[in-house]
């Protein structure tokens, strides 16, 4: 748990009181003492059949850390089974009706995407060049929305990195940010991109490498700088100048990400385009992975590209090749690709004991 960041950790203790309050609201019996918690966490299991896998994983990564903080109750090793499992979306649906992640729009199409980057770039709101950056650099490289705040760009102008036979000019080392939680392979991965042909680059980075440049330069300067409002990192209490920096780019992310869902609640143009067709920082990702997708790529290239721990995660939860495009330029590093392949064999090895 040492491992955890001060944002996981705020998240974990948020989402175990929620759960806290559905089973005080079933029950009406309060968590006074640590047998009515042992009560709390038989009921909590019991739903594990109503609910989908990935919620499952959620909850129990949250009450697993507030057990062991509040109550020194080692979950992993008192109750293993405890929410492991979960229900088929038909029976998630039966019970719940659809979940908010079926709701959300999984792909970006080139019309809605025109129509809503007309629309920002006439805005004057910071969010919305920050909006249009992040999108367009995620379709094309599939960063989470947060993982661009913890990123740095290396340009091999003089001499291009060879990967797999072909020369690339830049790479993006990107920060995962799943990493805290065991859901990807290492602390880093590398993005290769930029294939130089005959001395020339490929003309189809052109499209989004001004975005990348972009978005790399202004988080780089605020990391570096700390150009923060000094009210704000009052607000923030005894936290080290990184934690600063991490809790405050997050925050921004989250208003880019509020300022879109604004754009659709408040402006004529878009308030009538349901849920499931409005585009957000995140549909970029699955954009992203139904491209790589379609243009053939195998499951542990795209895992090694999107950060994940197992290449089973891309083919359940990310976006379909149906709604992929042609042209994929991203290259993935051999060393990720081993990392995962190593992962999976430790996994495998465990599960044989």
């Amino acid at each position: 748990m040492s491992t955890l960041s001060e944002q996981t950790k705020a998240s974990y203790r948020k989402r175990a009181k929620a759960c806290f309050q559905r089973y005080k609201n079933v029950s009406q019996k309060d968590l006074s003492g640590r047998q009515e918690y042992i009560d709390f966490l038989q009921w909590q299991d019991q739903q594990k059949h109503r609910l989908s896998p990935a919620t499952c994983r959620q909850y129990r990564a949250a009450i697993v850390y507030y057990s062991e903080q509040k109550w020194r109750i080692n979950l992993l090793q008192d109750y293993p089974d405890f929410l492991q499992g979960g229900a088929s979306k038909r029976v998630v649906r039966q019970h719940l009706g659809k979940r908010t992640s079926a709701l959300k729009n999984k792909k970006v199409d080139s019309e809605s995407w025109q129509s809503l980057q007309n629309h920002l770039q006439a805005s004057k709101s910071t969010y919305a060049r920050l909006a249009i950056n992040m999108i367009t650099g995620s379709i094309a490289l599939g960063l989470r929305p947060v993982e661009w705040t913890q990123c740095e760009l290396i340009d091999y102008q003089h001499t291009p990195l060879p990967i797999d036979g072909r020369y690339y000019r830049y790479t993006l080392k990107v920060k995962n940010a799943k990493t805290s939680q065991n859901r990807s392979f290492g602390v880093f991965r590398q993005l290769h991109f930029g294939e130089v042909i005959n001395g020339e680059l490929e003309q189809s980075v052109n499209d989004f490498l001004p975005s990348v440049i972009w978005l790399a330069s202004r988080f780089s300067e605020l990391r570096q700088h700390q150009r923060f409002h000094i009210t704000h990192l009052e607000q923030l209490g005894d936290h080290q100048e990184a934690d600063k920096y991490h809790i405050l780019a997050d925050k921004m992310v989250r208003h880019v990400g509020k300022y879109l869902n604004q754009v659709y609640l408040r402006h004529s143009s878009f308030c009538n385009t349901p849920q499931n067709k409005r585009i957000t920082l995140y549909s970029a990702r699955h954009q992203f992975a139904a491209n790589a997708k379609k243009n053939g790529l195998e499951p542990l290239t795209i895992a090694a590209l999107m950060g994940h721990g197992s290449i089973h995660t891309n083919k359940q939860f990310y976006g379909r090749r149906m709604n992929g495009q042609g042209g994929f330029g991203v290259a993935a590093d051999p060393n990720d690709k081993l990392a995962i392949q190593y992962r999976q064999m430790e996994q495998e090895m465990g599960m044989d004991r």
